[in-house]
């Protein structure tokens, strides 16, 4: 799928935390499968494969053909390859790179991911067979979330191989404001001065936005708190439509969607709390943001939110029910001094543990390593000049 900003998730996470590199101290290529992959000067080349087309199989093995021999004539090229997920796609280029020599790293994104899978299609097809057999043929898997390294010591991978190196933040574009200036972008962005609530993500179930709605209809009568529900619809408008009966049957004039936009950074300064229900995440970018702008947050306790959540700290943890939402968002409406206190942890922990430039330093030190071992183990290997 690339890397930019079409691909929600990884491919964004990727762009974000290459993009922070200011030492041009390496050089990044990108191979895809995506037909609309934008030129960006990120990359000092970019090298489209085969489009590939959602999980269609034609278009699917196409583009592994083709990824195959163009690994067999580019390999040499490059230092080591970082593959994004370890779907078929991903997983078979990655294996073939590592059998040309290059140390390759997969990063995983997810706790219920490829590794473990267990559909009927990934049985039929032999693939989960072949991924376990192969696990410790990849020199090394990025994970993301201690639950994530569990998951990959389940299935047999080799403690050695496992990296935990969690997702960055940019804390130059995502930070606090102080009150008077939350004031002035709540008018530019044209929302009431009021206690502000927000979500940030894909509108689907599970993100499960709709919670938080329904947890709101306690808060109806209250005209001193809002919620903002930000982000793209992904579920055919399941969700969506979900939320939007919910508001008209209940009268929620305090609720509002915005679909889309650029300058997310902005609504995570005009607010006060954020609330992220998900049934499962790998390590969620919008709780990393929303964090780095210091908003305490009201999240379930599922993969990567329970690595970056200590709950009192800098968040509460949520089941999933409206009523222990609604108790959490009105813990702090109610309690500025906790709203504060939480505010300032959250960005002391980014600060030390998330910046985008540390999470980078980390990728690079993991990766150069793994160059010298490489290096002092191929004696033949020539690779060209950079």
């Amino acid at each position: 799928m690339g890397s930019g900003f079409h691909y929600w998730g990884p491919g964004i996470s990727a762009f974000n935390l290459y993009s922070t590199n200011t030492t041009e101290t390496f050089s990044l290529y990108l191979a895809h499968g995506f037909k609309n992959q934008a030129d960006y000067a990120l990359f000092r080349e970019q090298f489209f494969i085969s489009a590939l087309a959602g999980n269609k199989r034609l278009p699917l093995l196409l583009f592994l053909l083709k990824s195959k021999q163009w690994i067999k004539h580019n390999a040499h090229r490059f230092d080591v390859v970082h593959v994004l997920g370890d779907h078929i796609r991903s997983y078979l280029p990655a294996l073939w790179f590592a059998k040309e020599g290059v140390p390759v790293f997969i990063k995983l994104v997810g706790a219920d991911g490829g590794l473990a899978l267990t559909t009927t299609p990934a049985k039929l097809l032999g693939w989960k067979k072949l991924k376990l057999k192969k696990v410790n043929s990849i020199t090394g898997y990025i994970s993301i979330s201690s639950r994530i390294s569990n998951d990959l010591l389940k299935v047999g991978a080799s403690p050695e191989k496992i990296h935990f190196i969690p997702n960055g933040v940019d804390t130059k574009r995502f930070y606090p404001i102080a009150s008077n200036q939350k004031i002035t972008l709540r008018k530019e962005l044209g929302l009431s001065e009021k206690f502000t609530v927000l979500f940030t993500g894909t509108i689907d179930e599970r993100k499960n936005p709709s919670l938080i709605v329904n947890a709101f209809r306690r808060f109806k009568n209250n005209p001193n708190i809002q919620l903002l529900i930000v982000g793209p619809v992904r579920d055919n408008g399941l969700e969506k439509n979900k939320i939007l009966k919910l508001v008209e049957a209940e009268k929620l004039a305090n609720v509002h969607l915005i679909s889309f936009t650029n300058e997310i950074e902005k609504y995570y300064k005009a607010s006060d709390i954020f609330v992220l229900p998900s049934s499962n995440e790998g390590l969620s970018n919008s709780l990393l943001e929303a964090q780095a702008c210091g908003l305490p947050a009201i999240v379930t306790k599922v993969s990567g939110s329970e690595d970056m959540i200590t709950d009192g700290v800098n968040g509460r943890f949520i089941e999933s029910d409206p009523d222990d939402v609604f108790e959490k968002i009105n813990y702090y409406f109610s309690t500025d001094q906790m709203l504060k206190l939480h505010s300032r942890n959250a960005v002391a922990n980014i600060s030390k543990n998330y910046d985008s430039e540390v999470i980078l330093n980390k990728h690079l030190a993991l990766f150069k390593k793994h160059c010298e071992i490489s290096s002092n183990n191929e004696t033949t290997k020539h690779r060209l000049p950079r």
